[in-house]
Parts: C-alpha cells; sequence; structure tokens
C-alpha cells in the first residue's frame, strides 16, 4: 500500500514537473508568435506590375498609361542623372543623389518603409507609382474590396486606399526638396489626372 502510494505520489510529480515545462518552454514561442502577428502589417506594397493589370484599357480609364507618360513614373531615374547630383552635393549630401536617403524618401514608392511590408514585386525603378498616393495596394487590388469601394459599401482606410488631398502631395512637394517650388494643387492634380470612368450598372 505504501509502495502504492509513493507511486502515485511520483507519478504526480513527474505530471506536474512535465506541465510546468510545457508552460515555462510554452510561453516564449506564444509570445514569439504574437509579436510576430502584432509587427506584421495589415496592408503591403505590392509594386506597379500588379497594379497596372486592372488599369491598361481604356475602359478602366488606361490609368496605367497615363502615370507611365508622367513625370512620376521617372522619378527615380531622375536622381541617376549629373543635374541630381550636382543638387545632392550643393546640399551636403555625400555619394549620388540614387543612393542618398534624403532623396529616395520622395523618388521612390515606400522607401524607408519596414521590410515586411514591401513585397518583392516592389521595385525602386517605378519611381512614384501608384501606391506612393494611393497606399499599399495589397487588399484594395483585389475584385471583391474594389467592387466594395466603387459601391460605398466600405470606407477606404479599411482597405489600406489613401484618399488623395492637398496633404499627399505636400508629403514630398514641400520646402524640404532642393528643388522645390510652391504649385497650385488644383492645377497640379490636373497635369497628372487618371479619371476612373463610371461602371456600369
Amino acid at each position: 500500500m505504501i509502495r502504492k502510494s509513493r507511486l502515485t505520489a511520483l507519478l504526480l510529480g513527474v505530471g506536474a514537473l512535465c506541465f510546468a515545462l510545457l508552460v515555462f518552454f510554452g510561453q516564449p514561442a506564444a509570445q514569439e508568435k504574437a509579436a510576430k502577428e502584432k509587427a506584421a502589417p495589415e496592408f503591403t506594397y505590392v509594386g506597379v506590375a500588379k497594379c497596372k493589370g486592372g488599369h491598361s484599357t481604356k475602359k478602366s480609364g488606361a490609368q496605367y498609361k497615363i502615370w507611365s507618360s508622367k513625370k512620376h513614373s521617372h522619378a527615380f531615374e531622375t536622381l541617376k542623372t549629373a543635374e541630381s547630383d550636382s543638387i545632392a552635393k550643393a546640399k551636403g549630401i555625400e555619394g549620388p543623389a540614387a543612393e542618398a536617403p534624403e532623396c529616395l524618401a520622395c523618388h521612390v514608392t515606400a522607401y524607408g518603409e519596414p521590410a515586411e511590408a514591401r513585397e518583392a514585386s516592389l521595385t525602386q525603378e517605378e519611381g512614384v507609382s501608384c501606391e506612393s498616393c494611393h497606399g499599399p495596394g495589397s487588399v484594395y487590388r483585389k475584385m471583391k474590396p474594389m467592387k466594395q469601394l466603387y459601391a460605398g459599401e466600405i470606407e477606404p482606410a479599411s482597405v489600406g486606399l489613401t484618399v488623395i488631398d492637398e496633404k499627399v502631395c505636400a508629403g514630398c512637394h514641400n520646402e524640404k526638396s532642393p528643388t522645390y517650388k510652391p504649385i497650385k494643387y488644383e492645377e497640379a492634380l490636373a497635369q497628372i489626372a487618371h479619371p476612373v470612368p463610371p461602371r456600369d450598372k
């Protein structure tokens, strides 16, 4: 009887120890998982290649064609010129303008955003593309959210879409730019306009 009691106590002790070890070693893994989930961005930048498919036809408004003919699409290439290097040097920036964070911040889409917020399909070469103004497109680029946005069923911010206003443009078009010239917002907007035609009901 005494042996049985000791065996039961021993088994209970081993069970309690195993449980304690599981809890102790399981906590960091659970905490690490929670931290990763918390750190993961809700919306990511996907790049112009993933945007142009639905914005290339005449029926859709040919926004991609309009954008690619404007200066924003060549913003990164502009930094590779001798003139840009000269401007950067005059501002005390060491090295090529195309490598300077001060320049890349406004000449490259999502520059400075954490790596996990930028998908591999996003490139520096696209310059100031769709998502520079409209926000990270990983969610709103899909058909269902796009239809919901069109129908007014969801708020743009809920899918990462930025509503364009003067503040968005002023994020780069301001006195920090070494080539800044005051712009009239409405006129400037008209120059880069790429409207979306109304959809058939």
